[in-house]
Parts: structure tokens; sequence; C-alpha cells
């Protein structure tokens, strides 16, 4: 697990009691996270394996949207003493998927946020999601953005392994290590993220 600090502030203005946003694969625990969350919380938290509890988590894992969490549900007692002691009693969580990738947000909200204010998350975690894949895509290296770039032309992989003077294998694996790199399970989702992110507009030389 790894921490990032950018998140929307649209979601910091609802959640005064806390936020932890993940993005990544939840079931495999691969997620990078930001939270607003005290250091004491964090550490209790991940030191007794938390997560997979979390009515915050199994709530948003349960799909795309908007889903309540309470913490009353939660069948541990010392998860859910700790819970209450910190004042995390309730929220919301909002999903958003692509391509295998989840974007979760985890909301204490005493009450429910007003209409406007969920629409207004819901549009901010879209945003922090894609905005991360697309860093996510900046980060690839010169010989998997050639394949990205003739892809999006329309290029097919013996012609991409002619026009790179590679093989169809080789075209196959920098195509996986696309999608690995970004963090999505097709390429051609990987290769929409990296048009939104300037990359299919690179020369090949």
């Amino acid at each position: 697990m790894q921490f990032f600090s950018d998140v929307p502030a649209d979601l910091s203005d609802i959640a005064p009691h806390g936020l932890a946003l993940g993005i990544g694969s939840f079931r495999t625990g691969q997620i990078d996270v930001h939270t607003t969350y005290s250091n004491e919380w964090q550490g209790l938290y991940h030191e007794r394996g938390w997560l997979t509890q979390d009515p915050a988590v199994t709530s948003g894992l349960s799909g795309p949207g908007i889903h309540q969490w309470d913490a009353e549900s939660i069948q541990d007692a010392d998860f859910k003493d700790a819970c209450f002691g910190y004042g995390l009693k309730s929220g919301t969580s909002i999903t958003d998927t692509i391509a295998g990738s989840s974007c979760l947000v985890g909301l204490t909200i005493n009450k429910a946020p007003s209409e406007a204010a969920t629409e207004a998350a819901t549009r901010a975690v879209r945003e922090a999601h894609m905005g991360y894949l697309t860093t996510k895509a900046q980060l690839l290296l010169p010989q998997h953005i050639d394949v990205v770039y003739l892809a999006a032309k329309g290029y097919r992989a013996k012609e991409i392994s002619a026009k790179l003077d590679i093989s169809e294998e080789t075209v196959k694996q920098r195509k996986t290590a696309v999608q690995s790199k970004i963090g999505v399970n097709n390429f051609t989702a990987a290769v929409n993220i990296c048009a939104i992110a300037g990359l299919t507009l690179h020369p090949i030389k």
C-alpha cells in the first residue's frame, strides 16, 4: 500500500470527520491511498488488519455508485469499539470503476449529504480516478508509448511489429506491460487513458 497526497476539495469539504480514498485492486490489497484520518487511527487500523472488515470498504465494493455504511454492522468487537471511540460511526462510500481499476472513497459523515454535495463528490471521485490513471500513464517507458501510439492509430499487432521491427510476442508483452503499469485490465482502456493523458500524439522516431 502506497500513500499519495492529492485529493479533490469537494470530498474533504463534505467529510469533516475524515475520509479515505483508495485506488487500485482492493481484492489483492494493491492500492494507493489518501486519508485525512489521524496517524494514530491509521496505525491501529493497519496493525489490526481491519481493511477487509471496514464497512466503508465492503459497502463500496458491492458495486459502483453511492452506498451508506454504519459502524454498527461491524462484527469484530474491538474494531467496532475503536470506530465509536474515534467518532467514526457512519458515512457514505462512493465507488468508481474503470477497466478493473477501482476508486473507492469512504466518507465519515454523521448525516447523509445533500443531493448537490453527493453529485459533487461523485464527480470528484470520477475525476480523481481518471487523474490518477493518467498520471500513471505518463510514467510509461518510450517503447510502451510507441505501441500505444500505433494502436491508437488503428495498427494491429502484426503491423506494429513490422513498424517497430520487433516480434509480435514483444508487442503483446508491451501491451500487457502498459496495462499493468496503468493498472487496468484491458489494452483498449489503457489506450483511451493514454489519449486523455496526451500520449497518443507521441511521434514515432
